[in-house]
């Protein structure tokens, strides 16, 4: 940590338990909450429950907040990533208003975030927990989802009539829900859980930590497997493999890669959204199909991946500036892909954060993120505690699968999550600090 907060800490002023127990409950609901929003075609911004909520919490923890210095490391990045923009609108690159959008979602999320742990006298631990137990509620409620579909109970597997950016998905055979709980789409689902996933993961294993018990992990796991989500696999198979990198032994490792690689067998065989999706990448990579007959998943990221490699001829250090990835694929798209049977996807945000970083940050913002990932990563044994470590590496898997899949700079709380990730490596080597200087810690 660049200045240790102790001193910060010690002045923040005792809450009610009441009055921080709802304000973190309803600020981590954030994560969640994606499918409390309404998009309008042309409008400055999106209309989402989320900014309402952050609002109404800074208004309402403000007041007890003191002395907080914010992490000058991050306003660099920031400022650099905001003049290579102004740069791009300046040359023709990039729009204002896209531009803005942009800058203001970002710092205002990292803002509320960072504030956040703040009011809790950055006690991590407490926050986390708190997304975990939301995150069981949330598993619990896409079970009920599913049993209610299985009873052909309509109200309790169909939210359309309360969440405006919501829909039922059928699993390619249409016998069973791909349930999305209070989320708009399985993906999203498997997404808001991952984090929760991996803790899941660790209950089933002999590490004495345990921040969930058998049972709720259980839940959580059985939902993301009936999410039937390919993203979600995808982000379980990752879970494996980091969970035995960890272990530290070279036997665990080459049995987590031989059972992923069964489990991927598996899923391709008996579960055909899987099979779809990767049979269409294979078919366009090998040639025998053209993008233009992929799946609509694999079309948006394919199209999305030719416009950013288009764009990067032209923009390979700094890319087009925040917020320009809209311009690039309606300025790229026509070359790249015939769009005449399909629809435009994912133009905003480029269905990936990898391709979105690339798009408009370049090779430099990039490098940037994933330099921020390998700073911050936390072993198993370098904590102490135990507790960080789960934290860390839990938050480490949602990165891997929101470079792949989600695109959003400040949608579904991500910097509540970057901003624990950078605290659990600095308070894990704080905590080891003390343990080798008192006696109590030993």
């Amino acid at each position: 940590m660049e200045e240790s907060n102790a001193q910060y800490i010690r002045q923040l002023p005792k809450l009610k338990l009441s009055i921080r127990t709802i304000a973190n409950y309803i600020a981590v609901f954030v994560v969640f909450s994606n499918a409390l929003s309404l998009y309008t075609t042309g409008a400055i911004l999106e209309v989402r429950i989320a900014y309402f909520l952050m609002l109404f919490l800074l208004l309402l923890t403000l007041p007890f907040i003191r002395d907080v210095k914010f992490n000058r490391s991050f306003l660099v990045v920031l400022s650099v990533l905001s003049v290579c923009s102004v740069y791009n609108i300046y040359i023709g690159n990039n729009a204002f208003v896209q531009f803005l959008k942009q800058l203001f979602g970002i710092s205002t999320s990292a803002v509320f975030f960072y504030l956040l742990i703040s009011f809790n006298n950055y006690d991590t631990k407490r926050l986390f927990k708190v997304y975990l137990r939301i995150a069981y509620v949330v598993a619990l409620i896409g079970i009920f989802q599913e049993i209610s579909y299985l009873l052909r109970f309509k109200p309790g597997y169909d939210f359309s009539f309360i969440l405006p950016n919501w829909k039922v998905e059928m699993n390619t055979q249409g016998t069973l829900l791909r349930i999305n709980s209070i989320l708009p789409e399985p993906a999203h689902f498997c997404g808001a859980l991952m984090v929760a996933f991996f803790v899941s993961l660790t209950s089933f294993t002999k590490y004495d930590t345990k921040l969930l018990n058998r049972w709720k992990s259980g839940i959580i796991v059985v939902a993301m497997i009936l999410s039937f989500s390919s993203v979600g696999y995808i982000g379980a198979l990752l879970s494996i493999m980091i969970l035995s990198f960890d272990y530290g032994k070279m036997r665990y490792f080459v049995i987590s890669l031989a059972a992923v690689a069964a489990l991927s067998l598996a899923m391709y065989v008996y579960v055909p959204e899987v099979a779809t999706r990767a049979g269409s990448v294979m078919s366009v990579v090998t040639g025998e199909a053209n993008a233009e007959d992929a799946d609509l998943s694999s079309f948006a990221l394919m199209s999305n991946a030719l416009v950013v490699y288009k764009s990067l001829q032209n923009n390979f250090i700094i890319g087009t500036g925040l917020g320009s990835h809209e311009l690039n694929y309606e300025k790229y798209i026509s070359s790249v892909i015939d769009l005449t049977n399909r629809p435009s996807l994912n133009k905003e945000d480029a269905g990936s954060l990898f391709l979105r970083l690339l798009s408009e940050t370049g090779v430099f913002g990039l490098l940037l993120f994933f330099v921020f990932i390998i700073k911050f990563y936390l072993k198993r044994r370098d904590d102490p505690s135990k507790f960080y470590w789960i934290m860390n590496n839990a938050i480490l898997c949602m990165f891997l699968i929101k470079l792949l899949r989600y695109g959003h700079y400040f949608a579904d709380g991500f910097f509540f999550f970057l901003w624990l990730y950078y605290f659990s490596k600095c308070q894990s080597v704080e905590v080891e600090t003390a343990s080798e200087e008192s006696p109590a810690f030993r």
